[in-house]
């Protein structure tokens, strides 16, 4: 059998700190101490009359959980399509390319500027781009062009011969998910 303490002899060798510290050490003095003193007089507290607390999601018990079968699912591209759907991912390229079109159309481009070599995008590619994004908080990096480093210590090939870096980046610079010209700017 064990030997078992009593609460009492726990709670007297327990102080609930590896170090003493003297409260001296902390204490800062000022002219007039009444003020610290006497925010530390214990007030009573009524809970005669405490609001409930306000419910931030309305939830419907009768749609508990996920409202999909996913049982004979077989691989994360299921989930995937769940989210992002052919609708959704048909919306996404329409309005990607037209927001690219609208802002090359809209400037002059730089002799060495990347937006030369924007290509329409399709539904395939714009799918594998949110895919990236989302590894990207899975797989931690400092900052996003690591993920297409060839150094060894901090490589993920992986990235690197989905998409390259800068086709990448030229998305996500053009992604849209409205036509611009639709919208209300008051």
């Amino acid at each position: 059998m064990f030997h078992s303490d009593t609460n009492e002899e726990c709670n007297l060798r327990s102080s609930g700190s590896d170090t003493d510290i003297s409260t001296n050490e902390y204490y800062i003095e000022s002219d007039d101490d009444s003020d610290f003193l006497s925010c530390r007089d214990w007030k009573p507290l009524c809970l005669d009359n405490v609001p409930p607390a306000h419910l931030r999601f309305p939830f419907q018990l009768t749609q508990v959980g996920a409202l999909v079968d996913t049982s004979n699912f077989t691989q994360e591209t299921e989930y995937f399509d769940l989210f992002f759907d052919s609708n959704l991912l048909l919306t996404f390229t329409i309005e990607t390319n037209r927001s690219a079109q609208q802002c090359i159309l809209s400037q002059t481009i730089k002799l060495k500027s990347r937006v030369k070599w924007w290509v329409p995008t399709n539904e395939s590619e714009i799918k594998i781009f949110h895919a990236l994004y989302i590894l990207q908080g899975i797989v931690k990096k400092p900052a996003v062009e690591i993920f297409w480093l060839r150094k060894e210590c901090v490589k993920t090939a992986f990235f690197r011969n989905i998409m390259t870096y800068h086709r990448f980046q030229i998305t996500k610079k053009y992604l849209h998910f409205v036509n611009n010209e639709d919208i209300d700017l008051l």
